[in-house]
């Protein structure tokens, strides 16, 4: 993977606006800011499915990255030392979801933003 050229940046960010058009950028660094101790291929496949699973109205956020880092490689990744818990969500399919939240009420807000509309269970994960 080559290496992060914010000049490379700003000068898509330029080209971009003389289009026209707003961008906004998310990077393997962002992704590494919630869970350090992914490689960098690990958090290009967070950032990709996070950007491929974007809500239009949430868009891509630090919750979103949390998600899916904890889809993909579990909650024992993410950065610690906060009030976060892991609550288990399952749908009306039995399937089960895992998210990080602060509470129960953010765990169902990360549930929508995460287009999981069917909720019927949400339990916090014993440690």
């Amino acid at each position: 993977m080559k290496p992060y050229d914010s000049a490379l940046v700003q000068e898509y960010r330029n080209a971009m606006e003389e289009m026209g058009l707003g961008v906004i950028i998310w990077s393997i660094e962002d992704v590494q800011a919630v869970a350090p101790n992914l490689t960098d291929d690990q958090a290009m496949v967070v950032l990709k499915d996070a950007i491929r699973h974007m809500d239009a109205n949430e868009g891509v956020n630090w919750e979103t990255l949390r998600f899916y880092v904890t889809q993909h490689f579990g909650s024992a990744h993410i950065v610690d030392g906060d009030d976060r818990e892991t609550y288990e969500l399952m749908d009306s399919k039995s399937v089960r979801h895992t998210v990080v939240a602060e509470s129960y009420e953010q765990a169902e807000e990360i549930a929508r933003l995460m287009k999981i509309y069917d909720v019927k269970e949400i339990h916090k994960q014993a440690d």
